[in-house]
């Protein structure tokens, strides 16, 4: 039996579609693992992986770099991160021997499986960043609604978006000079580590394992978990379909049964891995706001806590029947079962979304989610993007509302929905990575 190691870090939203692919190589017969920073051992076991190792980053620093990160303080590349990062090599390595091909999005990972003579398949689940004529770069704080409205206007005029386009990706420049400048303690750091990621490795190798590591090389195969309804993909890009299994068997609590026995006005509510608000406040102050627009709206929710705590405030009086305040409902069962979901736009929550053929509320806070909410906008499944610093509860029922009335809105979002249920995201990944190992042709012989 075939063994396959997949290696991914970070929140769920990053960890569980690298778990659901794992568990659809065991059921295509591969000896499948999952290896991810501790906290994700029942996630592995939910969805049916074959073994979980727990190696990487500590989840509790994870958090914390998140918080570091959202709140713009100094010091998220400091020594004490890359520290913690190298201390998981040892129990990483350690879970690598072995396998016959490893897969994960993290390009480290893959000089690891070069060190020790592993294939290594790079496989995000989000676009290669890059110049691209094609869509838009979206920084944090960009106005979403006035951007898609632009690009609108000048799509009559052939060439145009494309350059706005490419002013835009050129606006990176200025902008990592300034974050140069704003971690300039961290410069000593960063100027080393590729250094250190090399050290780190080779001492956990004997002499031929050091030696193919000295030795450039490239993964076996590239590929992309996301669909071409979502994206169009470029030339060199192989794009998969999401990976997302089938819906688990579920018994959901008595509140939560209530909840989405009425679809038609209950929504999800929650931030995911955004742990404080972007000027480093906690969400006490967005889950008044939240509990407040709730009322405007008269709507059913599920309040989802995250990483920030998002919930149901003291002041607002006791929880009433049609809001569940609960983490850990897998969206492949919960979403198909709603009205919509207001989300921070993390690539996870924004293809649950899609997949489940709902329109979605978009509050991105930071990284790729102001551009995964510019194009739940521009595909039209989604209301104008919220800013979260400039959220108002009224605002926030509105949009709400928009995405529960708007006919149109919900006939595309379910047309999106269906289309994507015809992609095998999984059984095409699989398939890939046989072919490129020359499985395929011994089992179609045999």
């Amino acid at each position: 039996m075939k063994r396959i190691a997949i290696v991914a870090s970070g929140s769920m939203g990053d960890v569980r579609p690298y778990g659901v692919l794992a568990a659809g190589f065991a059921r295509a017969g591969w000896d499948a693992g999952l290896v991810a920073n501790a906290g994700y051992e029942a996630l592995a076991r939910s969805v049916g992986v074959s073994w979980f190792a727990e190696a990487l980053t500590n989840l509790d620093g994870v958090i914390a770099w998140q918080r570091r990160q959202n709140a713009q303080e100094p010091g998220i590349f400091d020594k004490s991160v890359w520290d913690a990062w190298f201390a998981g090599y040892p129990p990483l390595v350690a879970a690598l021997r072995g396998a016959d091909v490893v897969v994960s999005r993290i390009p480290w990972i893959g000089d690891a499986a070069r060190m020790l003579g592993i294939p290594f398949v790079m496989a995000p689940n989000l676009p290669r960043e890059g110049l691209r004529p094609d869509l838009p770069r979206v920084p944090v704080g960009a106005p979403i609604g006035a951007m898609v409205r632009r690009r609108r206007a000048c799509a009559r005029l052939p060439g145009v978006v494309a350059a706005l386009n490419v002013l835009g990706h050129l606006g990176v420049v200025p902008e990592r000079i300034g974050l140069l400048w704003h971690e300039r303690r961290s410069l000593p750091a960063l100027f080393g580590l590729q250094r250190r990621h090399r050290e780190a490795l080779a001492a956990l190798g004997n002499e031929a394992e050091r030696a193919r590591l000295a030795k450039p090389g490239r993964p076996l195969l590239e590929l992309v978990g996301l669909s071409e309804q979502v994206l169009p993909p470029r030339p060199s890009e192989r794009f998969t379909g999401i990976w997302k299994g089938p819906a688990a068997g579920y018994t959901p609590p008595p509140e939560l049964a209530r909840l989405v026995d009425h679809p038609d006005k209950a929504v999800f509510i929650g931030y995911g891995s955004v742990p404080c608000m972007p000027d480093g406040a906690d969400f006490a102050g967005m889950s008044r706001r939240v509990a407040e627009a709730i009322r405007i709206a008269g709507i059913r929710a599920l309040i989802a806590p995250g990483w920030g705590g998002l919930g149901w405030p003291a002041e607002a009086g006791p929880l009433p029947e049609g809001v569940v305040v609960m983490d850990g409902v897998a969206h492949e069962w919960l979403f198909p079962r709603l009205g919509a979901v207001v989300h921070h736009c993390g690539v996870g929550t924004a293809m649950a979304a899609l997949a489940a053929g709902i329109p979605s509320v978009p509050v991105p806070f930071l990284q790729d989610e102001p551009f995964w909410a510019w194009r739940l906008h521009d595909l039209g499944v989604a209301p104008e993007p919220i800013d979260p610093m400039h959220l108002t509860a009224a605002g926030l029922a509105a949009a709400i509302r928009a995405a529960l009335d708007d006919q149109a809105m919900r006939a595309r979002a379910a047309a999106i929905g269906a289309a994507m249920a015809e992609e095998d995201g999984i059984g095409t990944t699989v398939r890939m990575v046989e072919e490129a190992l020359g499985m395929r042709q011994v089992r179609d012989a045999a």
